[in-house]
């Protein structure tokens, strides 16, 4: 039999380890029992747990419903603990959106409480944080003095019903990933001068409005109001090291684009999802040849208005280095014969639309990851053998056009398919893009196809995955020689698996790192029985 005073022993041995190895145990802990329930076990570990530590919180996430008045009081709680604890997290991310609900009144006392507690915690806890991200459910959110205190930020998102961007931004010389987003079509407000110059990637969803004006309204307070149009402001265009910039769910006018871009030629990643380009893509995007990626997922191009697909076409061929594109949900009839002529492409999305077949060309040839839909999928699998590197296919649309036309080949057969898929070399993953309404018009075929694809081959894997988290993505750096052709720019995957061999003091840095976390490990359940036993169970 086991002595009863035995669990009391092992608890009383722990409280007599070094401090250091405290917090590396604490940390093998999630955050809610490190937060509430090891205070509660003993006075030794309330004092170990009652400040701040880069080793007991580096990591700091936490959500409210602040559209609910109970929420917003454990909200009100949660920041008093932040500002005691947080001054050496490295990354704190807080979701106090509220619901969905439209944004509150400006003279809202919960609000306006929960808003000073909020700008107050953030000013005393982001001298360590290097990743911050907020989403508020105010009215308004003004990036203020309170941002001046996070001098190691390097990646900051923000996201909220209304945002102004004051001056003190553009004091954070780490900062290099903005990303901000507002549920207003007027976009956030750019006080002049208030990005730093270190920005590399910026997403502003959507862009700002354009001839912004202040107004009175009927309550005498002054409200902005803007033109339904988009602008890229000129200290974004003026920003040394931008390389990447999305500027999605914006409405832009022809003539501002095409003074804009040829200010943007360091781009290597543009992005236009669900944008509406007013007159089509402006000719002076052929001027950015650096570009590598380069989205208009659900942009308005193809909708029969002037300059749509006849624009893109004129693009495509200036734009060498490309090597990911996605026209996805363009509404897109028919595959634009510049495009079937490149040769750089690697990923290719092009999935909801409305195409029924794809021809051959030089496109498949470097292609590694492919998005269609099902309808040409069935009608042109043959045609995958072009495409010897191909390694994921991702399918959208499962309808099909019953519909016939001269010269249009005709569906196959899902054991056609199968064998397709079979006898690809590269192929590794297939995945079903399920978005609503994605599945209407179903046929038999496919249904066939669905039901087989696990079963095609050992090693190809078959997954569904919700439309809104398929993302664009660039094409890592090939390994030599992996096209075939002795090496080349851009690639897939596979070249992650490649890195260089670590110095042998390095190796045994790491190795004791690794042992010590082990014994941390071990130690942290030992302290998860011993509470277990001291703690009473409700």
């Amino acid at each position: 039999m086991h002595d009863g005073n035995e669990g009391s022993r092992r608890a009383a041995s722990l409280l007599h380890l070094p401090t250091a190895l405290h917090e590396a145990i604490f940390s093998g802990l999630d955050l809610q029992t490190r937060a509430g329930v090891l205070p509660l076990v003993c006075s030794t570990f309330r004092r170990l747990l009652s400040g701040p530590s880069a080793c007991l919180w580096p990591d700091i996430v936490f959500d409210a419903d602040t559209s609910q008045l109970h929420e917003r009081a454990r909200a009100l709680d949660f920041l008093s603990w932040l500002r005691r604890h947080a001054q050496h997290s490295r990354t704190v991310e807080l979701d106090l959106w509220n619901g969905g609900q439209p944004p509150p009144p400006a003279e809202d006392p919960s609000f306006q409480l929960l808003g000073e507690r909020l700008t107050e915690a953030l000013a005393t806890t982001l001298q360590s944080c290097e990743f911050l991200r907020l989403r508020w459910g105010g009215p308004v959110l003004v990036v203020g003095e309170w941002v001046s205190a996070a001098t190691c930020l390097t990646c900051l998102a923000l996201s909220t019903h209304n945002l102004r961007v004051g001056r003190p931004l553009a004091a954070l010389t780490s900062l290099v990933h903005l990303e901000l987003s507002t549920v207003e079509d007027l976009g956030p407000v750019f006080e002049p001068g208030c990005l730093p110059a270190s920005l590399s990637r910026l997403c502003c969803v959507p862009a700002p409005a354009e001839d912004l004006e202040a107004v009175l309204d009927e309550q005498g307070d002054v409200v902005l109001v803007g033109g339904a149009r988009c602008a890229i402001p000129d200290q974004v265009l003026a920003l040394p090291r931008l390389a990447y910039l999305d500027v999605s769910e914006s409405i832009f006018s022809h003539a501002h684009l095409a003074a804009a871009l040829p200010r943007l030629r360091r781009l290597t990643s543009l992005a236009f999802d669900k944008c509406d380009l007013l007159g089509g893509v402006p000719r002076e995007m052929a001027q950015l040849t650096a570009l590598r990626v380069l989205s208009f997922d659900g942009c308005g191009l193809y909708g029969g208005g002037p300059g749509g697909e006849e624009s893109v076409c004129a693009v495509l061929p200036s734009l060498a280095r490309l090597v990911s594109l996605s026209i996805s949900n363009c509404r897109m009839a028919h595959f634009p014969p510049p495009l079937a002529a490149t040769t750089s492409l690697q990923h290719l999305y092009i999935e909801f639309n409305r195409l029924r077949v794809l021809p051959p060309g030089p496109f498949w040839r470097q292609l590694r990851v492919l998005s269609m839909d099902w309808e040409p999928l069935l009608r042109c699998h043959t045609l995958l053998a072009q495409a010897p590197h191909l390694h994921k296919l991702a399918l959208g649309c499962q309808s099909i056009n019953p519909h016939g036309e001269p010269g249009l080949p005709p569906v196959g057969e899902a054991a056609a398919l199968c064998d397709s898929l079979r006898a690809h070399p590269a192929l590794q993953q297939v995945l079903l893009i399920a978005r609503p309404g994605g599945a209407h018009g179903t046929t038999f075929a496919v249904m066939e196809a669905m039901l087989s694809l696990r079963s095609i081959r050992p090693g190809l894997e078959a997954l569904p995955i919700q439309h809104d988290t398929f993302f664009v993505e660039e094409p890592a750096p090939l390994a030599e020689g992996e096209d075939g052709e002795g090496g080349g720019e851009g690639g897939g995957e596979q070249a992650h698996a490649q890195f260089p061999p670590q110095p042998a003091a390095a190796q045994a840095h790491a190795a004791a790192q690794a042992a010590v976390a082990a014994q941390a490990a071990a130690a942290a359940q030992a302290l998860a029985a011993a509470v277990a036993a001291v703690v009473p169970q409700h």
